[in-house]
């Protein structure tokens, strides 16, 4: 690590957060240190702030409150990780229905925080202060594990909706980013061309250690590489996350680099991450993870105070999994069996668009949709799959079908309701389909 980069990790980048009142930073230092422990102390800690969690979640949250009533629950006197089973799952249709009986009593300063909604099945959340920091500082120190340190040069590759920002705003936004490091290639919407010269100028110019975003933007980025003959920096090493990996191997040969595979959500920032041997952990000292009934996820953070989730299903599908590789971390052995997938769309000028752009409108609308597929069959034909439920409504999906228009320039869009989401395959769940050859 060059001596630049010592000085911004150490010095600048975190002077910056205490400044303004983070403690980030506080918390890396504080669960850089787990990464030292035995399996058998990480087991005892992950008891100890569940034990914690639920007490605190039964005297001052009303729906657990009533819950753990209901059900004979005693927090006080739970003695194993196992005995978060007696609790039943807490489904996204069962928190939209609680939202505000999932909020603690105490007071908390609660930001808001609506998931991605890669199927169409948006959540909204509310996170407390500290939570919010302990997960930024969870996510550097699962990039800390794999050998990137705060302070080094990353170049994002990630949906951002900074272009509609005021302009104020927006300079302290690219301000905050430089800061940090950082530069951004924006793949909510952009052309070949645009993306060729991001890589021709602002990667060739930024010179990043690494690069962190979406794996089919990434693989996108790659074939165009390929295709263009385009000289690129030294990467170090890619880190992919919010989809399912897939074209690892053309993009290490492509880049020159390991990619490696990293697995959180919005409302739970970090949750796993392979490490240099590809094999993937979970960080059991923030979140603990189940596997229930056809390998769903259940998720429970430990340290959201202000809005508790506890055994939430997050929608996506794993497996536990054993390893003769040592393991040099004492966290658990997890993999992403079946994750999200959300592919780039077409718009009728030729742009490729995010999926995370439906999305992003969405959530500022707040519809009610449910679950929902998005296939486009061509640059001017699109069918929705929306399965058939109690969080769908009607006016959202006239609006729904208003904000696809806008965003792609579609008109023909048909409606077709379903009892079920309909599952590749494979199994794979998938938001948004792009039929289109040689998109």
């Amino acid at each position: 690590m060059s001596l630049v980069n010592k000085i911004y990790g150490r010095i600048i980048i975190p002077s910056m957060y205490y400044l303004r009142g983070d403690l980030r930073f506080k918390y890396f230092n504080q669960y850089k240190r787990n990464l030292e422990k035995s399996k058998k102390e990480i087991q005892q800690y992950q008891l100890s702030r569940l034990k914690k969690l639920l007490i605190h979640s039964y005297k001052t949250v009303p729906y657990y409150t009533e819950l753990f009533d209901r059900i004979n629950f005693k927090p006080e006197k739970i003695k194993s990780v196992k005995d978060l089973k007696k609790i039943p799952l807490l489904d996204k249709s069962t928190l939209l229905q609680n939202l505000d009986n999932l909020k603690s009593r105490k007071r908390y300063h609660l930001k808001e925080c609506t998931s991605g909604g890669s199927t169409g099945n948006r959540v909204v959340i509310f996170k407390d202060k500290r939570y919010n920091e302990i997960s930024k500082a969870i996510f550097m120190r699962d990039f800390f594990s794999v050998g990137i340190e705060p302070g080094e040069k990353i170049a994002w590759i990630w949906s951002s909706p900074i272009d509609n920002d005021k302009l104020k705003k927006y300079f302290l936004h690219r301000l905050l980013w430089h800061l940090n490091r950082r530069i951004l290639f924006n793949s909510l919407n952009y052309t070949d061309l645009e993306m060729e010269n991001w890589l021709k100028k602002d990667l060739m110019s930024f010179k990043p250690d690494y690069l962190y975003g979406y794996p089919n933007v990434i693989y996108e980025m790659a074939k165009l590489i390929q295709k263009k003959k385009i000289i690129i920096p030294k990467i170090k090493k890619i880190i992919c996350s919010a989809q399912t990996l897939e074209h690892r191997e053309f993009i290490e040969k492509i880049f020159n680099c390991k990619v490696i595979n990293q697995y959180g959500s919005r409302e739970i920032l970090s949750i796993a991450i392979e490490y240099n041997n590809y094999v993937m952990h979970s960080s059991d000292d923030f979140v603990i993870v189940e596997i229930g009934k056809n390998n769903e996820i259940i998720l429970t953070p430990l340290e959201s105070y202000g809005m508790p989730l506890i055994r939430y299903v997050i929608g996506d599908q794993g497996i536990k999994k054993k390893s003769k590789i040592t393991d040099t971390y004492p966290f658990q052995q997890f993999n992403i069996q079946i994750g999200r997938i959300s592919e780039l769309l077409n718009s009728h000028t030729g742009e490729k668009i995010s999926s995370g752009k439906i999305n992003m409108q969405i959530a500022d609308q707040k519809l009610n949709i449910g679950e929902f597929q998005l296939i486009q069959k061509s640059l001017q034909d699109i069918e929705i799959k929306i399965v058939k439920d109690t969080n769908s409504n009607q006016n959202d999906i006239e609006k729904l079908k208003s904000i696809i228009r806008n965003v792609l320039g579609i008109s023909d869009i048909k409606i077709t309701l379903v009892e079920k989401f309909p599952l590749e395959k494979n199994g794979k769940k998938i938001g948004y389909k792009n039929l289109i050859e040689n998109k």
